[in-house]
């Protein structure tokens, strides 16, 4: 029996098991957090993830975007992580580093603080996450059962679309393109980024993931993408606005060029 004057008993909270991927970040918070391989034969598939999140109109953030001896990476991940509303994940480098014969498990911890986040944190997150093929992570990661995984087969333009309407979907921002039309895009900024690059004094070989950013926003928003217009037509246009980047703190890093794995990057001629 409960005393006399004593507070009542507050009814237990129902289990956020399940309930907390379902809550959708604010509108204000677009930044996106790559947990992907950084090493040359990923380049391809990293280059359109970047693309297609600033012509979606959010902003693309990674492990990359500053280089601070004093700032640990992995606070610096964890940091990321915090003020990300969204994040993709790509979990498909497997093999065994030719060195040293062992695996690399950056992209497992790095999704599981993400979930982590999205579990136990006060901020809503959302996330999608990649492999090449859709069942083999039960193979390596089974505790994954139950999450919906894309599978990309290596292809870059397939990427492309799986983020863009991912994109679009989670935001419920119609003004996302469809993937087709932002690979096309893609396709048509790959061939004027030499012309770019020269254009900032840097060749491609020096860009940083700052550096590829700026271009990239600099380039969608002088209006160096294509769309239709009311009434029929086309014009150039740069809608959803893109995000500024994150400009990154001390020297920017580089990508790291890993051994090359399999399978191979695909990429289809526009």
């Amino acid at each position: 029996m409960r005393k006399e004057g004593a507070k009542p008993t507050q009814p237990a909270k129902a289990s956020a098991r399940g309930s907390y991927r379902n809550r959708k970040p604010p509108e204000s918070n677009r930044d996106v957090f790559i947990n992907c391989p950084f090493d040359d034969a990923y380049k391809p598939i990293f280059s359109g993830i970047v693309f297609t999140i600033v012509r979606s109109g959010f902003v693309a953030r990674c492990a990359l975007e500053e280089d601070n001896a004093g700032n640990i990476r992995f606070s610096k991940i964890c940091t990321i992580i915090d003020e990300s509303g969204y994040g993709i994940h790509d979990i498909s480098r497997t093999e065994l580093d030719l060195k040293n014969k062992l695996p690399r498990f950056n992209m497992p911890l790095e999704l599981g603080l993400f979930l982590g986040a999205a579990r136990f944190g006060s901020k809503p997150k959302q996330c999608i996450i990649f492999d090449v093929a859709r069942f083999r992570y039960q193979k390596f990661i089974s505790d994954l059962a139950g999450q919906d995984i894309h599978e990309h087969k290596g292809d870059v333009d397939t990427v492309i679309l799986e983020v863009a309407t991912w994109l679009r979907q989670q935001s419920r921002d119609e003004r996302v393109p469809g993937g087709k039309a932002i690979a096309a895009e893609y396709k048509a900024f790959c061939r004027k980024l030499p012309a770019l690059c020269r254009a900032s004094k840097i060749t491609q070989d020096e860009l940083t993931f700052g550096d590829f950013n700026v271009i990239v926003a600099d380039y969608l928003t002088k209006g160096g993408a294509t769309g239709k217009v009311p009434g029929g037509g086309s014009a150039k246009i740069a809608l959803p606005t893109p995000r500024p980047p994150r400009l990154p703190v001390g020297r920017p890093t580089k990508v790291k060029s890993k051994p090359r794995s399999t399978p191979a990057i695909k990429t289809k001629e526009p």
